[in-house]
């Protein structure tokens, strides 16, 4: 009996192949395929809420994103909360990987207990640290007068010279044993013979590191670095625990902005156009950090502004039904040069029922400060 031919065996497999990858493929085109496509045709409307569709405004959201201040201001937060994050990250992790690399006594629970702040809720962790860095309250501010460093408390998330720096270490303590498992990982697989040879041959500690350790470890380290980058460059809710933003947007990220045009000022439109350009920084970051003001091919970014100058300046139409937005509504006055409440990007529930300040947010813009 003869056997099959090979092109027919090799059809069938591809067949196989294709059948096999078909679901997940189905699967991840609906989860993420179709949820773009909506953002995308979303960002081109005038939508607010309770509205299904709305009037088409074409460009006109993707010109507010580039003609609008907050905008650059959230896209200097993020790669700042990126770069410091994750490079925090990387470096702590890897010095500790090292370190639990080593026989010593107690290594396993020295090794569950650097994972612990991986395993707690992030909910948690955010708001153990808020009470932490509180100025009157905090154990952070008692431990460090108590031992001469500081003379009055820091008002580590109300200062804007501080803020984010208290965000970045609560994300690098919360994360970094994520860049500690994936290193130590590999450094547990590289061979003991390559560091007796070089011992041999009278190679220091340094240059073992650098001639065997180092080319193991980088193809790790540049994927959790990318990893780590990614993840961080959309993270929401540490931020927007911790500072909701504030003070004065020192640390309003891109997420915590889209979410304050969608939820807050109800302009999904908008919102959407947002989110449009925090997935394009987020994939051509290199770019946007070499010529920040421009677009590939050199055409200036303010050129859809010109073609749409009415984008800034139209009213909103969000609410339908003829119910206004927050932007439309008058907002309280001001002290001349203020930016508003200090207090008003903090989640509503920590200044009170989480109803009536977000009432007082869709009407008012800001929520009042309890007496």
């Amino acid at each position: 009996m003869s056997s099959p031919a090979p092109n027919n065996t090799l059809a069938g497999d591809r067949v196989l192949a294709y059948a096999t990858l078909a679901p997940s493929a189905f699967l991840l085109l609906l989860l993420a395929g179709v949820p773009t496509i909506t953002v995308f045709f979303t960002a081109m409307q005038d939508i607010g809420m309770g509205d299904l569709s709305g009037p088409y405004v074409g460009l006109d959201n993707f010109a507010w994103a580039l003609s609008e201040p907050s905008f650059y201001t959230a896209l200097g937060n993020t790669f700042v909360w990126v770069f410091g994050s994750v490079s925090l990250e990387m470096v702590l992790g890897l010095g500790l990987a090292l370190l639990l690399n080593k026989a010593f006594m107690f290594r396993g629970a020295a090794r569950a207990i650097i994972l612990a702040p991986y395993l707690v809720p992030t909910v948690v962790a955010v708001l153990t640290w808020r009470y932490m860095l509180h100025d009157i309250v905090g154990i952070v501010n008692a431990a460090l007068m108590n031992i001469g460093i500081i003379n009055q408390p820091v008002l580590w998330l109300n200062s804007q010279s501080l803020a984010m720096t208290s965000v970045i270490v609560v994300g690098v303590w919360k994360f970094f044993p994520f860049a500690v498992i994936a290193l130590l990982g590999i450094l547990q697989s590289i061979p003991q013979e390559q560091y007796e040879a070089a011992s041999i041959d009278g190679a220091s500690s340094f240059q073992q590191f650098w001639s065997i350790t180092l080319p193991y470890v980088m193809p790790v380290f540049l994927l959790t670095t990318l990893l780590r980058s990614i993840w961080t460059f959309h993270k929401f809710e540490i931020i927007y625990l911790m500072t909701g933003g504030g003070p004065l947007d020192s640390t309003t990220t891109l997420p915590i902005l889209v979410y304050i045009k969608a939820f807050s000022d109800f302009e999904f439109g908008r919102a959407a156009g947002g989110r449009h350009y925090h997935a394009r920084h987020l994939v051509r970051a290199p770019c946007h950090l070499l010529h920040p003001h421009e677009k590939s091919g050199g055409t200036p970014m303010t050129a859809l502004t010109t073609s749409y100058p009415e984008a800034s300046r139209q009213p909103r139409r969000n609410f339908g039904n003829g119910r206004r937005s927050s932007s439309d509504v008058a907002r309280p006055s001001l002290p001349a040069g203020a930016d508003g409440c200090l207090r008003c990007r903090f989640p509503a529930f920590l200044d009170g029922p989480l109803l009536i300040q977000a009432w007082r947010r869709a009407l008012h813009g800001t929520p009042d400060i309890p007496a």
